[in-house]
C-alpha cells in the first residue's frame, strides 16, 4: 500500500481498504509517508467502498469529502453468497464443506446444504431489502454464469418492488458467488 501511495502523484491520498481485516494495515501506511497527506477511510466491504467513492466530490475540501464518503459507506448493507471451505458448526448449526452460505454484514444468515446459489442469493436479498431500500446492486463472481446471474437478477427484481432500483454487475471476483449492496 505504501508503494501505491508513493506512486500516486496526488498531494492527498485516500485509502479505502474495503476489508475489515485490512483497515489496520492501511493505517500503518500513514506514518510511513512523509511527503503527502494520507487518510484511511475504514471501509469494510467493496459495496461500502463503492458507495464512498460515488459520494466523492472533487470540488469539496478533503475534510468535507471524508465525512461525506463515510456517511455514504455507513448507509450500505453488504450481503455475500459464498461456500463453506470446511466442515464446521456455527451457533449449533452444522455446516458441511461446500455448503452455500449467505452472510449479511459478515454475519451468517443462511446455510444451504443443497448448494443452490440462486436460492440463497434471492433469500438473502429478500432478508436485506426493507421499505427504506432504494438501491440493490448484485455483483456476480467468476464462478457464476451470465445465465445464472440474469436468473437471480430477474427473481430479485420481480420481488423487490417498483421503488427499488436493481442493478446487475459482472464483478468477476473469486470466492464470492454474489456480493449484494443494499442502500
Amino acid at each position: 500500500m505504501a508503494a501505491a501511495v508513493r506512486a500516486t502523484p496526488a498531494k492527498t491520498v485516500l485509502i479505502l481498504p474495503n476489508n475489515k481485516n485490512i483497515v489496520l494495515a492501511a493505517e500503518q501506511v500513514v506514518p510511513l509517508i512523509k511527503d503527502r497527506k494520507v487518510i484511511v477511510l475504514p471501509t469494510r466491504t467493496v459495496p461500502e467502498g463503492l458507495s464512498a467513492m460515488l459520494a466523492y466530490n472533487p470540488d469539496d475540501p478533503v475534510e468535507s469529502n471524508t465525512v461525506t464518503m463515510m456517511e455514504a459507506a455507513s448507509g450500505v448493507a453488504t450481503g455475500t453468497v459464498t461456500f463453506a471451505a470446511r466442515n464446521s458448526e456455527f451457533g449449533g448449526r452444522k455446516i458441511r464443506k461446500d455448503d452455500t452460505l449467505g452472510l449479511v454484514n459478515g454475519k451468517l444468515e443462511i446455510i444451504d446444504h443443497s448448494r443452490n446459489i440462486e436460492r440463497v442469493c434471492v433469500r438473502l436479498a429478500r432478508s436485506m431489502v426493507d421499505r427504506s431500500t432504494s438501491f440493490l446492486t448484485l455483483i456476480y463472481g467468476a464462478e457464476v454464469s451470465e445465465e445464472t446471474a440474469n436468473s437471480v437478477y430477474g427473481q430479485i427484481k420481480s420481488k423487490a418492488g417498483n421503488n427499488v432500483e436493481v442493478t446487475l454487475v459482472n464483478g468477476g471476483q473469486p470466492v464470492y458467488y454474489f456480493i449484494l449492496s443494499v442502500e
